[in-house]
């Protein structure tokens, strides 16, 4: 789903219906890569949660306020590690455009503070 709103596909009629598991995939992932590097003022990534809300902050010129305490939503949350091994492999399938756009944001999540 990330893959298809940063190409822009997920809000259209036709977006949703659009399978991504053939070659058109690889067009729309090619989209969201473009569109997350030339059309993005910022984007945050999960691990870099606190560096993602200091870039917001600089790129859209407020001032932040970070809580002291970190609060979970999910406490009850299974963690992956206790999800088998062939749901874990049916999950990377699933979602294996979304984790190479994600692997691709990773590497230029840097570039943004410059």
């Amino acid at each position: 789903m990330q893959t298809r709103m940063i190409a822009g596909i997920a809000g259209t009629q036709v977006g949703r219906y659009i399978n991504l598991n053939n070659q058109f995939g690889r067009i729309f992932l090619k989209i969201a890569k473009c569109n997350l590097i030339n059309n993005y003022e910022a984007y945050g990534l999960k691990e870099c949660f606190k560096d993602s809300l200091e870039l917001f902050a600089m790129k859209f010129h407020f001032e932040l306020n970070m809580p002291k305490q970190d609060y979970k939503k999910t406490p009850q949350r299974p963690s992956v590690h206790r999800l088998s091994d062939e749901v874990v492999q049916q999950l990377k399938q699933s979602n294996s455009l979304d984790l190479e756009l994600y692997d691709f944001a990773e590497e230029h999540f840097e570039e943004q503070f410059k």
